[in-house]
């Protein structure tokens, strides 16, 4: 505790009192004489010492309570000031805190528009990503389809445009000739275009098609191809599938022994060399050279012998699809009618060997396409 500077006075005086109280009683007790004099003095003096230190204690109390109340007051300013400070620091906190909560509320507002921005982004970035691909889509595509539009035919499109030969007109292209480098005046190439009265309701598509003699049955011992002009496929070398497409009507002979006359499709990528188109037939050509002594030129060196081919008849005229392979799809792919008979009559005159032979085959409306 604290004493005031009246406190230290009263300590003071008080040590002065008792000096002097010290000295009397030396006194006193050194002399002899007077006793009772001196002990009434010495009384008298002891209770002014007793009052004196009575006071001083009393004030030295009072300042003590008073400096106590002031401690006190002091403790209750410091209490106040605390408390002040606390709730001080108590509003700067909360003030601190919704700062920091509005700070916290403006970062998650730029977060979210930041966010949205990104989504934007994203959307504006596939959108442009998907631009080609609608430009793409619009146009034709890699397989050689006109495209979505169907305004721009790519170039195998525009190639197959022009592959279609009705006849109609002329022979647009197509030439035959015999076949297996026989040459003689027997009549061993027969195709011939124009009308028909052999095929069922003449040709199938307008008034001209080609046949094996339009108007009669072919002769024993023919053999001879209808050959296509050289098409350029090389633009569609890619396409997904090619189609050659064609109508035909056919009738052929044959024999109880196994003998067939009969016709072959055939494909060349350069018109050299040649393949059976698929699917084949199921039936195959067995051409009779000879027969009772009768025989063909060259009778055991027919192309078509052997090979899968169209015999006997079909009774009507019938479509067929075959599909043009990758490795057909050149500039110089060319395809071929190729057809042979064999001896039918014991005769060396054609005419009288039609009368036991057949109307033979027919071609109409062909094409090339997907």
């Amino acid at each position: 505790m604290r004493l005031p500077a009246i406190a230290a006075s009263a300590l003071l005086v008080c040590g002065c009192a008792v000096g002097s109280s010290l000295d009397d009683t030396g006194v006193g007790g050194g002399g002899g004489a007077g006793g009772s004099g001196g002990s009434s003095h010495d009384a008298a003096a002891d209770a002014r010492d007793a009052a004196a230190d009575a006071q001083p204690d009393a004030g030295d109390d009072a300042a003590a309570d008073g400096a106590d109340e002031a401690d006190a007051s002091v403790d209750g300013a410091d209490e106040a000031d605390a408390s002040v400070d606390d709730a001080s620091d108590a509003g700067v906190a909360d003030v601190s805190v919704d700062d920091a909560d509005a700070a916290d509320a403006s970062v998650d507002a730029a977060d979210a528009a930041d966010a949205a921005d990104a989504v934007a982004d994203v959307v504006d970035a596939n959108d442009a990503a998907d631009a080609p691909d609608a430009a793409i889509d619009a146009g034709p595509d890699a397989a050689g389809d006109a495209g979505d539009g169907g305004t721009t035919p790519d170039a195998c499109d525009q190639a197959l445009a022009a592959l279609a030969w009705t006849f109609e007109a002329g022979a647009q292209g197509f030439t035959h000739k015999a076949l297996d480098g026989v040459s003689s005046t027997w009549p061993l190439d027969e195709w011939q275009r124009g009308a028909t009265s052999l095929a069922p309701g003449g040709c199938h598509g307008g008034a001209a098609c080609f046949g094996t003699a339009l108007d009669q049955n072919y002769a024993q011992c023919e053999r001879a191809e209808l050959r296509s002009p050289t098409v350029d496929l090389s633009a569609c070398a890619a396409a997904p599938t090619l189609t050659l497409r064609f109508w035909h009507y056919y009738a052929f002979w044959s024999a109880l022994d196994g003998s067939a006359d009969g016709g072959a499709l055939e494909l060349s990528k350069d018109g050299a060399t040649w393949s059976v188109a698929t699917p084949a037939p199921a039936t195959f050509a067995n051409i009779r050279g000879s027969y009772l002594g009768y025989a063909c030129l060259a009778a055991t060196s027919f192309h078509v012998d052997g090979l899968p081919a169209y015999t006997g008849t079909n009774g009507a005229w019938e479509q067929v699809e075959v599909e043009v392979p990758a490795a057909m799809r050149t500039a110089g792919f060319r395809f071929r009618f190729a057809y042979a008979t064999g001896v039918n009559a014991t005769t060396y005159d054609a005419d009288t060997s039609r009368l036991t032979a057949a109307p033979g085959w027919y071609v109409d409306d062909v094409s090339v396409g997907r």
